[in-house]
């Protein structure tokens, strides 16, 4: 019994590890990171800044409705 309770705790740690780590990843690269990437050109803008986020957020919502609607 003690051992399933170590398991259970050891498990769920790891899996909650990995997703934060996913969504960590997910959300600096692929949003903020592409949104920094858009905006850098046409002002100075901090990769930590909101402009970011609603950019790669628009651009990320773009691509999908153009995937859905073209293929």
């Amino acid at each position: 019994m003690p051992l399933e309770i170590l398991a259970e705790g050891f498990f769920g740690g790891l899996l909650r590890l990995i997703g934060w780590i996913f969504v960590d990843i997910l959300f600096e690269l692929a949003i903020r990171g592409l949104g920094y990437l858009i905006l850098r050109p046409f002002t100075k803008v901090n990769v930590d800044s909101i402009a970011c986020v609603f950019t790669g957020l628009a651009v990320w919502i773009l691509v999908v409705f153009i995937f859905i609607f073209y293929f």
